[in-house]
């Protein structure tokens, strides 16, 4: 399978079916943790191409969990890392831990709550990933142009 309009989508709901993806509504609705959680995925250059530089791509992603209000068990710290795991099942997480928006593969930053200042800062992962594309971007072209000038 190719894909197809998901390709260009901005925004794309990962899971087994529709039907998986209305359970796992309803199972959060009625203050459940899912059985078979679904993966929101954004691809940004999509809807915007200026977001990230000319031939890169910038992606997010995230699922949800029942509201505390709804759920206690939602805010339990075993409950969540098997949600975890459930998750990183779905999707490639390229260094879980590091604590820095750079990972040892060239070029792949991380803007999630496993890079500091961790989560529950909204905003502060990706932030500092982007300083970090940034600053590594500004270096690449310094190189470049010592290396142009000999």
């Amino acid at each position: 399978m190719d894909g197809g309009p998901a390709r260009a989508a901005g925004t794309v709901h990962l899971a087994e079916s529709v039907d998986a993806l209305t359970r796992t509504m309803a199972e959060l609705v009625c203050g459940e943790i899912p059985r078979d959680p679904f993966l929101i995925v954004g691809q940004q250059s999509m809807t915007d191409p200026s977001r990230q530089p000319v031939g890169r791509e910038t992606a997010w992603a995230y699922t949800h969990v029942p509201h505390p209000e709804r759920s206690p068990v939602s805010t339990d710290p075993g409950v969540i890392a098997k949600l975890v795991d459930t998750m990183e099942e779905l999707v490639f997480r390229p260094v879980p831990g590091l604590g820095r928006a750079e990972t040892p593969i060239r070029a792949l930053f991380l803007a999630s709550a496993s890079a500091y200042p961790g989560g529950g800062v909204h905003g502060g992962p990706g932030a500092n990933a982007a300083r970090a594309v940034v600053l590594h971007d500004r270096l690449r072209r310094s190189v470049d142009r010592v290396r142009r000038s000999r």
